[in-house]
């Protein structure tokens, strides 16, 4: 029951994820087919769209191949059930997928809500999107090529991962008691993303990606020294490879303690920038605010007398007599009486 109740959540945390798909525009539009179940090899050589409610089912015996440069368009709650084979050479775009039969792909794969299968995949492409990949009752997925777990998780039931290419998780990859993964390639698990192995793990090991957290100062383009003359910007440059961190704050904190200046900004592993003039002489805090990581540095900000200004002048000027000053009191000690 747990195995089920872990699914069902997984599978609609990913619907929000497959439902924004469905915006995305598309610079041709492709042909709508309605429901189809293909009986006999067939090779699909122009763009198509199935419709939302529609079923493509495969035949077992029947291999459906999607030729190069070909886009096959899933909209929401159309769903494909392969009992026979899919040949994917171009870009197949699945909202929902059951394969208990054979996929073969060298081309491109994006999962909009789930791929279920309990059947073979061979992915020789890359296999990408923001949906659930599930291995489930003895099904077995191949990856000579990339694998992007970019939005949801690749869940292993009862079935088999053998990765001899690379697998990139940004989110999380969660092997039951009696699932398998055989990595004779590469697992890189991004910052902030989660691998549980609870069954059988074999080869390379898990590449465990560390967490950056960065705030750098600068004045233009030079990295600052930490001393900023008065009515001079400064610029807070942040970065993160944290998927995880939806958003950076930075503030800008007076000698008083005071916020003078807030900026915030979506991250997801981005870098962000802020530039402030501070106002008053003395040391100003520069933070920024990760959510669970806090990172704080020290601006000293000093006042400045520049020549030219009538300051400038009556400073210099003021230096001047002094120094002629002293000197003359040093000669008139220095005469003999």
């Amino acid at each position: 029951m747990m195995k089920f109740t872990r699914l069902a959540i997984m599978l609609a945390s990913a619907v929000t994820m497959g439902a924004i798909a469905l915006f995305l525009p598309f610079p041709v539009q492709p042909a709508e087919a309605a429901s189809m179940t293909f009986t006999s090899d067939t090779t699909i050589s122009t763009d198509q769209t199935i419709g939302a409610g529609e079923t493509w089912t495969v035949n077992s015996g029947v291999t459906l191949t999607i030729a190069p440069g070909v886009t096959i368009t899933a909209i929401y709650s159309s769903t494909i059930n392969n009992l026979g084979t899919i040949n994917n050479d171009g870009t197949f775009n699945s909202i929902e997928t059951f394969n208990s039969g054979t996929i073969l792909n060298s081309g491109t794969i994006l999962i909009g809500l789930a791929i279920v299968n309990t059947g073979t995949i061979l992915n020789a492409g890359t296999i990408g999107g923001g949906g659930v990949l599930v291995i489930n009752n003895g099904g077995t997925v191949n990856n000579t090529g990339t694998i992007n777990n970019e939005g949801s998780v690749i869940h292993i039931i009862n079935g088999t991962l053998n990765n001899e290419g690379t697998i990139n998780n940004f989110v999380d990859i969660f092997s039951e008691s009696d699932g398998i993964i055989n990595n004779n390639g590469t697992i890189n698990n991004k910052c902030g993303a989660s691998f549980t192995s609870g069954g059988i793990f074999t080869g390379n090991p898990v590449i465990f990606e560390e967490c950056i957290y960065t705030l750098n100062l600068f004045e233009d383009s030079d990295p600052s020294d930490g001393v900023v003359d008065l009515g001079h910007s400064a610029r807070a440059v942040v970065e993160t490879n944290d998927n995880f961190v939806f958003f950076v704050t930075i503030r800008w904190i007076d000698p008083s303690g005071n916020v003078d200046s807030t900026k915030t900004f979506s991250a997801f592993g981005e870098t962000g920038e802020d530039t402030f003039t501070p106002d008053e002489v003395g040391t100003w805090t520069v933070e920024a605010d990760f959510g669970d990581d806090t990172i704080t540095k020290s601006l000293d900000i000093r006042f400045l007398v520049i020549p030219e200004s009538p300051i400038g002048m009556v400073a210099l000027m003021a230096s001047s007599f002094l120094a002629l000053g002293g000197f003359m009191f040093w000669k008139r000690k220095s005469k003999p009486p």
